[in-house]
């Protein structure tokens, strides 16, 4: 579980400042599911083709992008978002997403997030805890 030290770039309701995402969310939501796959590191054609826009995979993909950012909050957050404004919560992936001086947090291989780790683990070039 994160420490919650890191925050959203934009909240879930802050739709319309990224208009393209906007629109992209809105009328072609697998695409805007592929670019946010694929900014995870994933196959853009992967999430764009096979993943489901529905409530469940939002809710894993926005606890995943929180995780990664060290976010605070929780499954239920996540869910109730994703079930109440899917299309928000894609914009709000994607803008969190979209800004690479935001606090990243590497995950090791095992899924475990790495704060708190040995020294020589690093966050954005710098090791952890100086």
């Amino acid at each position: 579980m994160s420490s919650g030290a890191g925050v959203w770039k934009s909240g879930v309701f802050n739709c319309c400042a990224d208009v393209g995402a906007c629109f992209k969310s809105h009328c072609c939501p697998c695409l805007a599911m592929g670019d946010i796959g694929h900014a995870m590191g994933g196959d853009w054609c992967l999430h764009c083709c096979f993943v489901p826009v529905n409530p469940r995979d939002l809710g894993v993909m926005r606890a995943e992008v929180r995780n990664r950012y060290d976010i605070g909050g929780g499954c239920l957050d996540d869910c109730c978002c994703a079930t109440c404004c899917g299309c928000c919560v894609m914009i709000q992936m994607s803008n969190q997403l979209k800004h690479p001086t935001t606090k990243y947090v590497p995950l090791q291989p095992s899924g475990v997030n790495v704060v708190g780790a040995a020294p020589q683990a690093q966050i954005m070039g710098r090791p952890i805890g100086h």
